[in-house]
């Protein structure tokens, strides 16, 4: 039954959940995940681009890379939306989304397909959302809120198979002042990419503590650095590399072996990269 129900439409699977607690947990079934988790799985959303506006806080547009074309929709997903005049903060993972509202000091998480959502308070009515982290997991999805003061550090954890917040104190080291920056999730713990001199640092989300890898950067000569994670196990970086801040090349490593070291997987062609650098 699992594996005849595993060929439904997704949108239509996702109605099916709601005819009985045994549908409801199909979602999580080895057919399930291995047709529409794996990278050659066919889905008419299996890639795509949104994007978002400050000033149209309900409409994106919306990429279609398998079909090649744009799309437009609103989120109306419930009345929870009425208690969101305008949302500052847009993050998406694994097809679900996060939206904040430090008016109301909430977030509400949202699954457009099974139109449905949950609104979770701030853990602290004084928090501002520092390196705010949403990542999807097999069993549900993670928050994470790094919050600094003069005189403390903590990191705040929500998981969603609980619903609650969980509370790290400990020195957090300084990621700069991109509060947008999000963490990458990788191997039960989160990786951030610190501002120069550039270097890589891990949270445990069991532990709450602050580590950095052994594994050095793949160049002495980058201009910038981002984490990636394709969601299977593998973390790449994505860098620039140069000098006195400007990109002569951007390439991809891909960390490899045991995770000691870093392997240069593709580099971005030079006249591509000169027109990228220029805008």
């Amino acid at each position: 039954l699992e594996y005849i129900l595993s060929f439904l439409p997704l949108k239509t699977f996702l109605n099916l959940r709601s005819t009985c607690k045994g549908f409801w947990s199909l979602i999580f079934s080895p057919p399930f995940i291995s047709k529409h988790c794996s990278p050659t799985a066919s889905s008419p959303f299996s890639s795509f681009l949104l994007l978002s506006h400050p000033q149209f806080h309900r409409h994106f547009p919306l990429y279609d890379c398998t079909l090649g074309t744009w799309r437009n929709f609103s989120l109306s997903l419930s009345d929870s939306f009425h208690s969101f005049p305008s949302f500052s903060t847009l993050i998406s993972s694994g097809g679900l989304f996060c939206l904040s509202d430090s008016t109301s000091c909430s977030l509400l998480v949202c699954n457009l397909l099974a139109k449905s959502s949950r609104k979770i308070q701030y853990p602290s009515f004084s928090l501002h959302l520092e390196h705010l982290t949403f990542v999807t997991t097999p069993t549900g999805y993670t928050i994470f809120v790094l919050f600094s003061e003069a005189a403390s550090n903590c990191a705040f954890v929500y998981d969603s198979k609980v619903q609650t917040w969980k509370r790290f104190r400990g020195f957090a080291p300084v990621l700069g002042d991109n509060h947008q920056q999000q963490g990458v999730l990788f191997n039960g713990g989160l990786y951030f990419a610190t501002p120069e001199p550039f270097s890589v640092v891990m949270f445990d989300l069991k532990s709450g503590r602050w580590e950095r890898p052994v594994w050095e950067l793949p160049s002495h000569h980058l201009t910038f650095v981002r984490l990636v994670s394709d969601g299977g196990g593998k973390l790449y970086l994505v860098g620039g590399v140069g000098s006195n801040g400007i990109s002569r090349s951007i390439k991809l490593w891909e960390l490899g072996g045991d995770g000691n070291y870093w392997v240069e997987v593709q580099s971005l062609p030079d006249l591509m990269c000169r027109k990228f650098v220029s805008v």
